[in-house]
């Protein structure tokens, strides 16, 4: 036991002048304390936490949108075809219009 604590002593000794003769402080302040870097990562963490949590209510959102949304009333198909009959189409469109004016 007593012989632990020695060799403990010794180390620390030992160690504290290594620090001392190439100047290790320096590094080891780095190493210990906090610096800017340490600050822009803490940051960086809580942002994308923010971000995150963000995103999940945005596909929440999304999620009810789909479940409350219908399918298109025309398909692609369906609008190519009255495309190349427009005039036709924007008359019969035209010819609605009034109708629901007229039922108003």
């Amino acid at each position: 036991m007593i012989q632990g604590l020695v060799a403990k002593k010794v180390i620390d000794i030992v160690l504290k002048k290594i620090v001392q003769k190439h100047k290790l402080n320096k590094l080891q302040k780095y190493v210990e304390e906090e610096n800017e870097l340490d600050i822009q990562m803490e940051q960086a963490q809580k942002t994308i936490g923010k971000q995150g949590k963000y995103i999940e209510e945005l596909e929440k959102k999304v999620a009810a949108l789909e479940k409350d949304s219908h399918p298109p009333v025309i398909t692609k198909e369906e609008l190519s075809i009255k495309m190349n009959q427009r005039d036709e189409w924007i008359k019969d469109i035209w010819n609605r219009l009034l109708k629901l004016e007229k039922e108003k």
